[in-house]
């Protein structure tokens, strides 16, 4: 969290039981943060997809779903951002922030 703020990402922790992932502050992103011994990768995406989702019903908008995990020994900035390809895709195609910056309607 220090570390995207410092990078002038605006995220907060979100409550345990919230639905936007670990840190929040993002309307078009679940950011799932893991520091853990043991990377279960396919578990943390599963929980980040399901999050988005819920996020998504709510806004009625795409969500894409980011784990951050943070690698052992190593700074911050070194840790992986994973999602799934799709995700990857809404972004580098722009498709994502062309449904952001348009009304939403096809």
């Amino acid at each position: 969290m220090e570390y995207l703020n410092g990078q002038g990402v605006a995220v907060h922790r979100a409550p345990l039981s919230s639905p936007t992932g670990d840190l929040d502050g993002l309307e078009w992103a679940v950011l799932e943060a893991k520091d853990q011994r043991e990377q279960r990768l396919a578990i943390w995406v599963d929980q980040a997809i399901a999050e988005a989702e819920k996020k998504s019903t709510a806004s009625g908008k795409p969500v894409v779903p980011i784990v951050i995990a943070k690698r052992r020994m190593k700074p911050t900035r070194d840790a992986y951002a994973i999602l799934p390809l799709w995700a990857i895709t809404w972004i580098l195609t722009g498709d994502l922030f062309d449904w952001y910056n348009s009304d939403g309607t096809e």
